[in-house]
């Protein structure tokens, strides 16, 4: 039938000649009278019990079908598929209770067992060439995308979020197991590489059978190949990546896309989630650090992140969807409420310099903590931003961009380090207002210090110290050096309003002035021993 089939191609462009039509008809008959036969053989086959005799010579027929060309190739491959389904239509018909959407991933453990009879009775039959069990695979995954497209839109003004979320984990499981039984390249690069690995480990093998096992060059052969085998599972996985990257697996999507439509809700049912849970972690914030603790950062900051690494492993089946990235991107906007948060516990820049308010010291605590906190928070962000973007796939890094928040933070940590040197600042005013109030041109004896540089540095002292021990060394530094740059501009002014100095009143205020600059230099000394005194000279240029 092939060869006749082969001839008259030659002749096809002499259809008109009388003889040729009547051989072509003569073929078509003969092709027709062979494909009806085999039809209704197979349509008397009982596919879940086939005799050793009937697989025999149902074997052989699937060659003169395949002689028959393509179309009827195909069309048997429908039929077969049809007649196994025939049993799944009884099964997850309409008017049954396993038709509903809670009883999905039945249909996938149905189809399994299924390759299962298929591996035993079919799989010697069928030509490899035809690869009629993923051709199977492919029919049953258009039917049930087909079957949950309806079944959602029926449903899809009151869908159940959970459902969804379980159904959409167990499909893209389901997806990526076919995936792998199907994958075209297991079996090529991958099973060369590893006939490679077993011949050098057989080879390695007859070196070790040589040694002593209680030697030490035994066991130091053994580790060394433990090692290597180690090393060889890491090279595998890497290959196995890489080659996904170029080599997309066969069924992605292929019923999970169905899905796309209503994620949308699963996003929106995050981001409540994600709502009501920072809700209560505001809500439970005291904005209270003991002084034991170690951190010195808001407990509200740590429960945040807790609650986003929880809500990524909750989420990582949607690993590789559009998904996976609106929801991580949902991060930002609530690391951004929590920095508006922090913001408004901070006092405002305007209020300070107007009021000239001065901090008590479970004030100045609170903010140091703002500052600890909003560092942290930076750090983690960047990290999370840079995790996630390592995780997904690249045409949605674009989505996750933490750049404005971290931004945000920063400012933040600025901000209130310039609240806290303002506020120290505020607390030495009066300190200098007593400086200039006294009488320079009647003193009759120089001291030590005068009594308003006693109190200038206990007050400088006190407050620097506690902000050494509750910030970071950093941010400390930066500080400290703030400090002194605006302290020297407001205290240069008050010099001058020191009138009628005599000869003794401009030796004190000079040795007061010295007493100033060695407190101001060693300033990022202060409660931290590890900072050596060569990382002052910075303070030297304000002298």
């Amino acid at each position: 039938v092939k060869e006749i089939n082969e001839v008259l191609q030659f002749f096809s462009t002499y259809k008109e000649v009388p003889k040729i039509q009547e051989l072509q008809n003569a073929a078509n008959d003969i092709t027709n009278t062979i494909k009806s036969q085999v039809f209704s053989d197979f349509n008397r086959l009982d596919l879940k019990c086939l005799p050793e005799e009937e697989a025999s010579k149902f074997s052989s027929v699937l060659f003169v079908l395949e002689a028959l060309g393509k179309p009827t190739q195909q069309e048997f491959m429908d039929q077969f598929c049809q007649k196994l389904f025939e049993e799944h239509d009884k099964i997850f018909g309409h008017s049954n209770e396993l038709s509903k959407l809670e009883f999905a991933e039945k249909r996938y453990t149905w189809l399994m067992t299924r390759l299962e009879d298929y591996n035993q009775f079919w799989e010697p039959i069928f030509p490899p060439s035809w690869g009629m069990k993923e051709y199977f695979c492919k029919q049953f995954c258009q039917k049930t995308r087909e079957v949950f497209k309806k079944s959602l839109e029926q449903v899809k003004n009151n869908i159940d979020v959970t459902l969804l979320k379980r159904l959409i984990k167990k499909t893209l499981a389901f997806e990526r197991e076919l995936s792998r039984l199907f994958s075209s390249y297991d079996a090529t690069i991958l099973e060369t590489d590893e006939l490679d690995d077993n011949n050098k480990s057989n080879s390695e093998n007859q070196g070790e059978d040589s040694l002593n096992p209680r030697s030490s060059d035994y066991l130091k052969q053994k580790y060394l190949k433990f090692k290597q085998k180690q090393e060889q599972k890491r090279k595998e996985e890497e290959r196995r990546k890489q080659l996904e990257k170029t080599v997309p697996p066969k069924f992605k999507n292929i019923i999970s896309s169905v899905f796309d439509p209503y994620l949308y809700k699963f996003n929106l049912h995050q981001r409540e989630v994600l709502q009501q849970a920072f809700d209560h972690i505001m809500m439970e914030e005291t904005w209270y650090i003991h002084e034991t603790d170690k951190n010195k950062v808001f407990g509200s900051s740590t429960d945040l992140m807790h609650c986003f690494s929880k809500t990524r492993e909750q989420i990582m089946f949607l690993l590789g969807t559009p998904t996976f990235a609106s929801i991580c991107s949902l991060f930002r906007d609530f690391l951004t409420l929590y920095a508006d948060k922090l913001e408004r516990r901070l006092p405002s820049l305007e209020t300070i310099k107007k009021f000239k308010t001065r901090f008590e010291s479970q004030e100045e605590k609170v903010i140091c903590s703002i500052i600890n906190t909003a560092h942290y928070c930076n750090n983690i962000a960047a990290r999370t931003e840079a995790s996630i973007k390592r995780e997904i796939a690249e045409e949605y890094r674009d989505k996750i961009n933490f750049q404005s928040v971290l931004d945000r933070y920063q400012s933040i940590v600025g901000t209130a380090l310039s609240v806290l040197v303002k506020g120290l600042e505020n607390k030495t005013i009066p300190c200098l207002d007593k400086m200039i109030k006294i009488e320079w041109d009647k003193k009759l004896e120089i001291t030590e210090q005068s009594d308003y540089v006693n109190d200038l540095t206990k007050i400088i002292q006190e407050s620097a110290g506690l902000y050494s021990q509750w910030i970071m060394t950093d941010h400390y530094a930066f500080f400290c050096r703030s400090f002194v740059r605006t302290f020297v501009a407001l205290f240069h002014p008050y010099v001058y309003k020191c009138r009628k100095l005599s000869n003794i009143g401009a030796q004190q205020l000079l040795l007061d002035l010295v007493v100033l600059k060695m407190t101001l230099i060693d300033l990022p000394m202060l409660g931290r021993p590890d900072v050596q005194p060569s990382e002052t000279h910075i303070y030297k240029k304000s002298e």
